[in-house]
């Protein structure tokens, strides 16, 4: 057995061993998608991501904003294909008492997937250790969101783990802005 697949195998086991610990039989992974596939000018990056609550809808959303200005080689930036997305995430609510996101992990336990965070009078949402933000991109070429939330100990055994490849359809998206 080659050791670089060894992670791969011991995965199954973990996840496993934390729901059965606990008691719980549920899936420790919940995936959640945006309703909301677009398509993208090919030509373009993503420049800018963020999270964003409406208050009136009462929905979590991702909104990408993609741009063109590395490959146009012109100075003229009205000549710039600038596009932004928005890309609701069902499900989730908001506790202004916790400043918490969570989801219903269909047993009725909420999952915390973001918190609201102010530093320097400045209010953002980040997201929680065990909840990750993908984009995914479609056989058709259009692109969409999905929201990844693992049980707080299931997250907590995945990131003590070495990380391996994986699919190269789902990209994380802080990982697209690192240069």
């Amino acid at each position: 057995m080659k050791p670089s697949r060894l992670p791969l195998l011991v995965l199954p086991a973990l996840l496993w061993f934390a729901s059965a610990a606990t008691g719980r039989t549920q899936t420790p992974a919940l995936e959640i998608a945006s309703p909301t596939r677009v398509t993208v000018y090919a030509k373009s990056e993503l420049k800018q991501h963020s999270l964003y609550w409406s208050r009136n809808r009462k929905e979590l959303s991702v909104s990408l904003h993609y741009s063109d200005d590395l490959y146009n080689d012109t100075t003229d930036s009205a000549a710039n294909h600038d596009e932004s997305f928005e890309f609701p995430i069902p499900g989730v609510s908001f506790d202004p008492a916790t400043r918490l996101f969570t989801v219903d992990d269909g047993g009725g336990n909420p999952l915390p997937v973001a918190k609201l965070r102010t530093v320097a009078f400045v209010a953002g949402i980040e997201p929680t250790p065990n909840a990750s933000f993908h984009i995914r991109h479609g056989d058709d070429g259009k692109i969409g969101v999905v929201l990844t939330v693992y049980r707080p100990e299931v997250a907590a055994a995945l990131q003590a783990m070495p990380q391996s490849p994986g699919d190269e359809r789902t990209v994380p998206m802080q990982s697209l802005l690192q240069k």
